[in-house]
């Protein structure tokens, strides 16, 4: 890896560029992310790595990791992804300028935006568990009384919570047939589509949840062509 000139201001960030890899080593998107989230993510982890070099890309990366957000932010809002949040603002306003922000500050803000996403897109049931054991555990959770009667994207999404239940139960019967194997990867579909557009903290992890049931139920049966979603 080159070594890249360090920036007089960035100095005791790091004892050369290569050090950078160590402060942004835990920036991870969620892996079950969609991409544009996770675009966005890696562009902010890269513009602190390069802040190394350029002061104001600290800055920059703060505000371009709020894109991951689409503007769904979490209530109540923790400190750190408040003071992001401000600081995109006053920089729309022109009330400071890029330089504002201290390289281990910028790295403390954007790391409040990664924990902020991974809560939106938590990780999926483990593929090699036991379906019946992530079903008890999901069959805990209760139905988000806010989407009762809710569409999103063209979902009726307490529909679909009930079409998953009745075939996670036939598979668990051993009674899943092909058809309505089918039928539970569109609802893996559907889920797809309307779950980065919950902007409600639980009810996105409610949703992602069913749709990681779902997947896992119907991994097994996989859909032909004709039967494949589109």
């Amino acid at each position: 890896m080159p070594n890249f000139p360090m920036d007089p201001r960035s100095w005791g960030t790091a004892p050369d560029f290569e050090g950078m890899a160590e402060l942004i080593a835990d920036l991870v998107p969620p892996a079950d992310a969609p991409q544009r989230v996770t675009s966005a993510l890696d562009t902010a982890r890269e513009l602190l790595r390069y802040a190394y070099c350029r002061h104001e890309f600290a800055t920059v990366a703060v505000v371009h990791a709020l894109l991951a957000l689409d503007g769904r932010l979490p209530d109540p809002l923790p400190d750190e992804l408040a003071e992001a949040v401000r600081l995109r603002d006053r920089l729309a306003a022109g009330e400071v300028t890029g330089g504002v922000l201290m390289h281990a500050r910028a790295v403390r803000l954007v790391r409040a935006v990664f924990e902020a996403v991974a809560q939106r897109f938590p990780p999926a049931p483990p593929r090699t568990g036991a379906l019946r054991e992530v079903w008890q555990d999901f069959l805990a959770l209760p139905y988000p009384e806010s989407y009762r009667g809710v569409a999103v994207a063209g979902v009726e999404l307490i529909m679909v919570d009930s079409a998953v239940a009745g075939l996670v139960s036939r598979e668990l019967a051993g009674t899943l047939d092909p058809e309505a194997a089918a039928g539970l990867w569109w609802c893996v579909d559907d889920l797809d589509r309307a779950v980065p557009l919950i902007d409600e903290t639980y009810c996105a992890a409610y949703f992602t949840r069913l749709r990681d049931v779902a997947r896992l139920a119907a991994e097994r049966h996989l859909p032909t062509a004709s039967d494949r979603p589109r």
